[in-house]
């Protein structure tokens, strides 16, 4: 019996880049880093690699309403 897993990587990419996006310009306004184009871009793009990453790696959460133990 083959159970078909469906991982979400393109989910995982935006994620990490918004999230990215988002520490790197709290970074910057809050002064912690100088405003350079590679502060700028380093962020964005560790999220976007670890945003797709965790969508591999990371365990899949059953579907709604499935109460059917998991195989051991």
């Amino acid at each position: 019996m083959t159970t078909d897993v469906r991982r979400r990587p393109v989910l995982g990419f935006f994620a990490g880049l918004f999230l990215g996006l988002g520490v790197g310009l709290v970074l910057i306004v809050l002064g912690v880093v100088p405003a350079t184009i590679a502060w700028l871009a380093a962020p964005p793009i560790a999220g976007m690699v670890l945003g797709v990453l965790l969508a591999y790696v990371a365990p899949v959460r059953g579907r709604k309403g499935d109460t059917s133990p998991e195989p051991t």
